[in-house]
């Protein structure tokens, strides 16, 4: 939940994940992020509130949707590893994505693309 009271939930309908936005007063909006996701192979772990107002959104994959305040969304994938470690958590760092990652319990920090 953000400060202002907005709720986040992923949501996922067969191979489509998205971001469902319900706004104080019972507003609700739908903000598609990947049309083929993988639930077998992939899982939403964590979303985040900012503090400057956008929502992180964080897969196993390291696969990352950053919900701006001005509702652009903006997608990046961390490294991977041959083991195929996963992500846990990841929060922003001004144009900075940091997470952390299992196996060698690291944190990975990419910047966020234009």
């Amino acid at each position: 939940f953000a400060p202002d009271g907005a709720g986040f939930f992923a949501e996922v309908s067969e191979r489509r994940l998205g971001l469902h936005q319900r706004s104080p007063g019972g507003r609700d909006r739908f903000i598609a992020l990947d049309d083929a996701f993988d639930p077998k192979f992939d899982f939403v772990q964590e979303l985040r509130a900012e503090p400057d107002g956008s929502i992180v959104l964080t897969r196993w994959s390291g696969r990352v949707h950053v919900l701006e305040p001005d509702g652009e969304v903006r997608d990046l994938t961390l490294p991977r590893t041959e083991a195929g470690e996963l992500y846990y958590t990841a929060t922003r760092v001004g144009d900075r994505i940091c997470a952390t990652r299992c196996g060698r319990v690291e944190v990975v920090c990419q910047d966020l693309p234009d």
